[in-house]
């Protein structure tokens, strides 16, 4: 593993007790930008949001939307694998070339994912049911973004196929 993160660009350290120090140098640095540079080609749009059965219809509409942008739509929502779903997640999400976050329910594995999204200088795009939340949702870093909020599925599905076309080139 020393070896591994070393020639990878980082320098490694390791402490009495088990511990070990890893600082990114400039060829690490190089290293995570190529992750992101990757997904850029990426055909795949991640869908965060909250599973509920309340939700289903609100996901076939954002997997529409991707779909009909040219783009292949991702959600974990009752699908089964053998990692842990927060790992299922990350990777998925790093494979993919955007990630619509739905803010509705304000879970916080949502905004975690988009944290994450956010992280590898993705397109995040939020989006939130005004049905269910009479103001933006109360998650303090969404604020500071546009979030679009929507009346239905049609709507939904019209203002997720508006912001890929806008924001996403393919």
């Amino acid at each position: 593993m020393k070896k591994k993160l070393t020639n990878a660009g980082t320098n490694y350290k390791e402490y009495p007790g088990g511990s070990v120090k890893v600082k990114l140098l400039s060829g690490g640095w190089n290293l995570t930008n190529k992750i992101g540079a990757e997904s850029n080609n990426s055909d795949r749009g991640f869908i965060a949001i909250w599973f509920d059965d309340s939700m289903s219809e609100n996901i076939k509409a954002i997997e529409s939307a991707i779909s009909d942008c040219n783009f292949r739509p991702i959600c974990l929502w009752k699908e089964s694998f053998p990692e842990t779903i927060m790992e299922k997640a990350l990777g998925e999400i790093k494979k993919s070339r955007f990630i619509i976050v739905d803010l509705t329910g304000e879970r916080p594995d949502v905004a975690f994912e988009a944290g994450f999204a956010h992280g590898l200088n993705m397109q995040v795009i939020y989006i939130y049911d005004k049905r269910r939340h009479k103001d933006l949702p109360k998650c303090f870093y969404a604020k500071h973004y546009q979030c679009h909020g929507y009346n239905g599925e049609d709507e939904l599905k019209e203002i997720v196929k508006r912001l890929i076309s806008s924001r996403i080139k393919k």
